[in-house]
């Protein structure tokens, strides 16, 4: 619920217009701009709003008291009121006495929703005139706002957004009780301090909501326009949230009002326009309600604005629940009402914890008694007390946290839809209550979900999508996609609640295949630009992943070994030991058949991910022998396993393969050794290894033609 200045009434009123300007140029609300245009000459047929000089005064001289001594007084005003409420209601409305025979307490009294005290609206109320078709009929006609019903009564709906609307009726102790609770607490102010009626005189306030019906928020505003005498009677301007964001922002700009009064979201959206230069606003102080409001958001707006920013929890069926003290906390006018956090069984949980709905106990309307109310609410009482000094409780609340949508227009701009504006339009245009709006990441589509309490879904989104349609027209959007989803609407995990307005993560991006003809098209290509001739299969490195260049089997080039093959270094053939320089011998001792069993500590591995190490696999699946043999086989050019003489000059250790010292334990050989490949050519007269892929070239210092005898 909007905090609303109706708590200028600080004298008593009367029948005085105020200055108040009403703007809104949308086609939702052409017949309530015809009604404030002819308003003044209709002032005979519509009966002042109800006021009670002096249930105001006792009012407020009771919250006053309350406020000194929160625990003293104020719990026993508490217990006077909670009194006298059992007593009127047992004694005045047939459906509390039917359901509750032999109540006295109110624990005695049993959980109520909204749908079951709308199902019986006529047994409800202590006044038996009160009927359901009369309220309705009522709030039927957008001319009849603010206007006294049968002389005593003033009448505001629910948005709905928890199922189906309710019609709340007012008598005058509950409007005095919420003026005086404004009046004194709404800005956090001391009982020494000012109230609100005295700093308010002459001040311009802005209203940005709803004001397509009898809300709450648009029907205080105008009991407060007809009721503040003029001398005392602030500017104020209300403007309708269903409007597109830039209009809004020029009428602001026009009026450049001192105190703002709005969602938390069109807020935050408004301070957006204020960083960007774009809104220029001078502003005193913002009050919010309606919404969840997140540290993110408060920032920001106290950023833009460079003013106090003032939280409010209300609700339809109790105007202001709680107000917020200078140090951001919220405060419980516990005086004032009972407010119970219970589980999802309706039973009362401990303080501390966080609750899955909440009931609430109206003290002080007298004539629509609410005991128990359902009212849906997710609230977590605090035990520590506020460094503000203020003695009433302290709660925390996880209210209703609808997510702000990012669309475009014709020219693939911005344009920024209220979660709030958008379900307005739907309630509003398509009579629907029960949906779920979720909007994609890039703005392209909207899809509506709706709950299995509606009837005939396939009607129902015929209505909503004629009014979203035309609603996303108005703020000049284009190219938004609205369809409809038969799956049942999200919920938050932890309560299981409703989000009417979700904006869907962006999806991760995925590679798709590309399609026969791309590929046969790749491979086109690949094949012309080879040249021409045959083709050979390149070598592949022991190394996973990388290709052997040019020279040995393995990718190393010759000279570029671990150790050098000299006396008492690693024999030929193990792990460790690598070509020298001058020789381009065998550089995968691992697997050749000459070499001699490594130790546990030198078997093979498998190759590592960046792709280190020797290239054998599986060598006890692949059936290798143990052979006591020496090795005689020249892998090496300089003699049989022995290095030649060129080994000892400018030996480097290579990083990777640190040398091991040499064992003798037996060599190993595989069952069967098959060369995958053989060379393309070969000097005459060389004997290739049966261990080497690559033939063994004679030594750099030997340059002449091998020949059969050599």
């Amino acid at each position: 619920m909007l905090p609303m200045p109706a708590v200028l009434i600080d004298t008593v009123g009367h029948d005085v217009p105020a200055r108040l300007d009403v703007h809104q140029p949308g086609p939702a609300s052409a017949a309530h701009n015809r009604w404030h245009a002819r308003r003044p000459a209709m002032t005979a047929r519509h009966p002042s709003p109800p006021f009670d000089a002096w249930l105001w005064m006792q009012a407020w001289s009771e919250t006053w008291c309350a406020g000194l001594d929160p625990a003293g007084a104020g719990q026993r005003l508490r217990d006077q009121r909670l009194a006298r409420l059992i007593d009127a209601t047992l004694s005045g409305s047939p459906f509390y006495r039917r359901r509750h025979p032999g109540a006295h307490e109110l624990a005695d009294f049993r959980p109520v929703s909204k749908a079951e005290l709308m199902a019986h609206f006529d047994d409800w109320a202590t006044d038996r005139r009160i009927t359901r078709a009369a309220a309705q009929a009522f709030v039927a006609d957008p001319e009849c706002i603010a206007d006294g019903w049968l002389g005593n009564y003033l009448l505001w709906t629910s948005s709905g957004t928890s199922g189906e609307p309710g019609v709340f009726v007012q008598d005058a102790r509950s409007l005095a009780a919420y003026d005086a609770i404004d009046a004194l607490r709404l800005r956090g102010a001391g009982p020494g301090q000012a109230s609100l009626g005295s700093w308010g005189a002459r001040q311009r306030f802005a209203f940005v909501g709803a004001t397509g019906g009898h809300f709450a928020g648009l029907v205080s505003m105008e009991r407060l326009r007809r009721l503040v005498p003029a001398a005392l009677a602030p500017e104020i301007r209300v403007l309708s949230v269903l409007e597109p964001l830039r209009d809004v922002a020029q009428a602001l700009q026009a009026q450049q009002p001192s105190v703002l009064i709005t969602y938390p979201s069109c807020a935050a959206a408004l301070a957006r326009l204020q960083e960007a230069g774009q809104l220029r606003l001078a502003l005193k102080e913002v009050w919010m309600g309606g919404e969840q409001l997140s540290p993110e958001q408060r920032q920001q707006i106290q950023a833009a604005f460079g003013c106090p920013v003032r939280n409010n929890y209300g609700a339809s069926e109790f105007f202001t629940i709680a107000w917020e003290c200078a140090h951001g906390e919220l405060h419980l006018n516990d005086d004032w009402l009972v407010l119970e956090p219970v589980d999802d069984r309706l039973q009362p949980l401990p303080v501390g914890e966080m609750s899955h709905s909440t009931l609430l106990t109206n003290l002080a309307n007298l004539t629509q008694p609410l005991l128990r109310y359902q009212l849906g609410d997710r609230v977590r009482r605090v035990a520590e007390h506020c460094s503000c000094g203020s003695a009433f409780p302290l709660i925390e609340v996880q209210g209703r946290a609808d997510d702000t949508l990012r669309l475009h227009d014709a020219q693939h701009r911005p344009v920024t839809i209220l979660p709030l504006a958008l379900e307005t339009a739907i309630e509003e245009g398509a009579h629907v209550t029960q949906f779920q709006a979720l909007c994609g990441s890039d703005g392209a589509s909207i899809e509506l979900r709706f709950e299995a309490a509606v009837g005939d879904s396939r009607a129902a989104f015929a209505q909503s999508r004629r009014a979203l349609a035309a609603f996303l027209a108005h703020h000049g959007v284009s190219g938004t996609r609205i369809s409809m989803s038969a799956a049942e609407p999200l919920r938050q995990r932890a309560s299981g609640k409703l989000r009417r307005v979700v904006v869907l993560p962006a999806e991760p991006a995925r590679r798709k295949p590309a399609p026969a003809r791309a590929r046969q098209a790749s491979r086109a290509a690949r094949s012309t630009a080879r040249p021409a001739g045959p083709r050979r299969r390149p070598r592949r490195s022991p190394h996973r992943g990388a290709r052997a260049p040019r020279g040995l089997p393995c990718g190393r080039r010759a000279g570029r070994g671990t150790a050098p093959l000299l006396p008492g270094g690693p024999a030929p053939g193990a792990r460790g030991a690598v070509a020298p320089r001058a020789s381009r011998g065998c550089c995968r001792p691992a697997r050749c058949r000459h070499a001699a069993r490594p130790s546990a500590g030198d078997l093979p591995r498998r190759p590592s991910a960046a792709g280190r190490g020797p290239a054998v696999r599986g060598w006890r699946a692949r059936g290798w022998k143990w052979r006591s043999s020496p090795c005689s086989a020249p892998c090496h050019e300089g003699g049989r396993g022995a290095a030649g003489p060129s080994a000892r000059d400018g030996m480097k250790d290579h990083p990777r393969r640190p040398a091991r010292p040499p064992v003798d334990q037996g060599q190993l050989q595989p069952a069967s050794l098959r060369l995958r490949r053989e060379p393309a050519a070969r000097p005459r007269g060389v004997r290739r290894s049966r261990c080497c892929r690559s033939p063994a070239p004679p030594p750099a210092a030997d340059r002449r033609r091998p020949t059969r005898s050599s």
